[in-house]
């Protein structure tokens, strides 16, 4: 995947985020869902996000291999019931407890 702010093909496009915390002993902890703009994605800014359109910029770790195309769909975030439709990439990483 594109990993550099100049790539046109990745900034502006929809991303489906999701985290899976897994704590020290490497049990999964909860999730946490969200979508929105990509604004920017590279090693300085990570994958940052204009969540939901909304104004709010928030910032993912920086990992090239997180991001993929989605598969054509209507996808349903478990943790508020929105319904995002043909979204262009899926960004999925493990948040881990230190010592992982």
């Amino acid at each position: 995947m594109p990993f550099d702010d100049e790539d046109p093909s990745v900034i502006g496009r929809t991303v489906l985020i999701g985290v899976t915390y897994i704590d020290a002993s490497g049990a999964e902890t909860g999730r946490g869902q969200w979508w929105g703009r990509i604004l920017a994605f590279n090693m300085r800014d990570g994958l940052r996000v204009d969540l939901r359109e909304s104004g709010e910029a928030h910032a993912f770790p920086p990992f090239p291999n997180a991001l993929r195309p989605a598969p054509a769909g209507m996808y349903e975030l478990r943790s508020t019931g929105e319904k995002i439709l043909n979204p262009d990439y899926l960004y999925t990483i493990q948040g881990r407890a230190p010592g992982n």
